[in-house]
């Protein structure tokens, strides 16, 4: 029986690496987007720094207790575009805390964030599992792990820098457009799932000549 799985060195190995770094990249530079802004968040909205924080906690949370019942989601209507559909309305929800008006609109777009994001956490590893060979799966996860670190600071520094120079909204917004355009690459170079193809049937078995 043929295994369809993605091995290390073949063009699709390679396109998943990449496309499910650009997930790390994206989710988790969503995930913390509010971190390195919440001064501004205080004194814009004028709440007390524990309350500005909740703008990381209800993300965080949402995708806590959600993250298992993403799996199931998963398992349903297929693990890449469970992948898809939370990544894309991540950013969307993102794009939109930069115009939020009130802090409890984007206390709620935030958690609403937080679960489109539960979406893509929950079933990124177990897409990776599937699809590729177990002689590549160590460096495949490791890739994946890299893009979640990478996508963390990334988030960070960017905001960081974003905030200095504008505000908060464009720092959200600039955020937004970087998950987009990680999100947008991700569509294009993740490869069609594998790990639910059948091996294509055996030749027909011929005479031997007498």
């Amino acid at each position: 029986m043929a295994d369809l799985r993605h091995r290390p060195g073949s063009a699709g190995f390679r396109s998943l690496n990449i496309a499910m770094g650009l997930v790390g990249l994206a989710a988790f530079g969503m995930l913390y987007a509010t971190q390195p802004l919440l001064p501004r968040l205080s004194e814009r909205f004028g709440v007390d720094a524990t309350a500005a924080s909740l703008s990381v906690s209800v993300t965080t949370g949402a995708l806590a207790v959600l993250v298992v019942p993403a799996t199931w989601l998963g398992s349903r209507i297929g693990r890449r575009r469970t992948i898809r559909i939370g990544l894309v309305a991540a950013v969307g929800l993102t794009l939109a805390c930069a115009v939020a008006p009130t802090f409890p609109v984007l206390l709620g777009l935030r958690a609403a964030t937080g679960a489109a994001l539960a979406a893509v956490v929950g079933v990124a590893m177990g897409h990776v599992a599937a699809e590729v060979h177990p002689s590549g799966l160590a460096s495949a996860m490791g890739f994946y792990v890299a893009g979640n670190s990478l996508g963390g600071v990334t988030g960070r520094l960017v905001a960081s820098v974003a905030v200095d120079l504008t505000d908060w909204r464009w720092a959200l917004a600039a955020l937004g457009a970087l998950a987009l355009a990680s999100t947008a690459a991700f569509l294009r170079l993740l490869p069609a799932t594998v790990a639910n193809i059948p091996p294509p049937p055996p030749a027909p078995a011929t005479a031997a000549p007498v």
